[in-house]
């Protein structure tokens, strides 16, 4: 789901709803002010693009001692890096079953291993120290919506003996104490999954790179690239680039510089909502304080600030006004806990990401 190795769930996406948004879910209090690109630069590596990929890449190159620039067309984290429901854990889109027989065992292990290699990255940067306010929780929960225990054995064997992950069964009743619905029978629990404020670790990853040294440009599309010779020459509104690297971290929106490339990928727009503060109400409903996602890859929830729920459900091959999916939302949760009633949505959003034909990331 994302093109560096973990599962940053990026289920809720950009473009924020016409509805309220309240100040303690989506501050910029103390984020840096946009800086345009107005001059000339010849540098090491140019990253386009300021989501998680490209800072990642900007950060780590930067402490490395390469001279680096971002150039973000938009603002930081504008879209699927910077509105996502924050789960970090081993794994890609794909099912671990069908890896296997597309490349093989052993490539699928070493891939598993990049894997919880990169979940390790967010977990070392993600803390109170570097990345104030990120709102750490612990443990992921994926929940089978059929009754299937003799797959689950099966699963829990080859992620534990195979794959060296760390992983708990739970039989149903389990499952049901913790997440008070009939509508899931047995699960999957990573402990060592968390979930992180998406949007603050993003901003945080800027943060870091700076500090090593890397220069991020916002508001600064870029017009043309000739990729031709040793040193790249990048065109933007305002300035040229010269670097010896371009990192393309622009995901479905590389644009027209980059056609040929941003057509491999589908945009698809997924749609994801707050509940105002329930109280006692969720509380009865749902114990469980990690996240939530089911095996048909239909519903991820969780509970954040204590007495509110963050859902992600419906997703879209083409751009609906998020508003649109409010009362959707809301029939899913009303489906999964029928006890909670009617629940009053204060935020909905939503944003593309871009789906490659075999469903993994697209390095090269």
């Amino acid at each position: 789901m994302t093109s560096i190795g973990w599962v940053l769930k990026k289920n809720a996406l950009g473009e924020p709803s016409k509805n309220k948004v309240s100040k303690d879910m989506r501050s910029d209090v103390d984020l840096p002010q946009p800086s345009r690109l107005t001059f000339d630069l010849d540098i090491d590596i140019a990253v386009i693009g300021a989501g998680l990929a490209g800072l990642t890449v900007a950060l780590e190159s930067a402490r490395l001692g390469a001279s680096v620039a971002v150039l973000e067309g938009h603002h930081i984290g504008w879209n699927a890096s910077g509105h996502q429901l924050g789960t970090v854990m081993p794994g890609y889109g794909v099912p671990m079953g069908d890896l296997i027989s597309r490349i093989g065992f052993e490539d699928t292990r070493e891939l598993w291993s990049l894997s919880k290699q990169g979940a390790e990255f967010v977990r070392t940067h993600a803390t109170e120290e570097l990345i104030p306010g990120i709102d750490r929780s612990d443990g992921a929960l994926e929940v089978s919506n059929v009754d299937v225990g003799d797959r689950l054995i099966a699963r829990l064997q080859m992620l534990s003996e195979d794959f060296d992950t760390e992983v708990e069964g739970w039989q149903i009743d389990r499952v049901r104490t913790e997440i008070r619905t009939d509508r899931y029978f047995h699960g999957v629990y990573y402990p060592k999954a968390f979930q992180i404020d998406g949007r603050k670790y993003v901003h945080g990853l800027a943060a870091l790179a700076r500090r090593a040294g890397a220069r991020i440009f916002e508001d600064t599309p870029v017009v043309n690239i000739d990729s031709s010779g040793i040193r790249k020459r990048i065109v933007t509104p305002s300035a040229r680039l010269r670097a010896s690297h371009i990192v393309l971290a622009g995901n479905v929106h590389l644009g027209a510089p980059l056609r040929r490339l941003s057509e491999t990928l589908l945009p698809v727009w997924r749609y994801a909502a707050v509940s105002v503060p329930l109280g006692q109400r969720l509380a009865e409903a749902m114990t469980f304080k990690g996240s939530v996602t089911d095996t048909d890859g239909i519903d991820h929830f969780r509970i954040v600030q204590g007495d509110r729920l963050m859902w992600a459900s419906p997703e879209t091959t083409w751009a609906g006004r998020p508003e649109r999916f409010a009362g959707a939302i809301q029939r899913r949760i009303a489906a999964i806990f029928p006890r909670l009633g009617r629940v009053e949505i204060a935020e909905v959003w939503s944003g593309a990401t871009g789906q490659t034909v075999h469903g993994m990331p697209q390095i090269g």
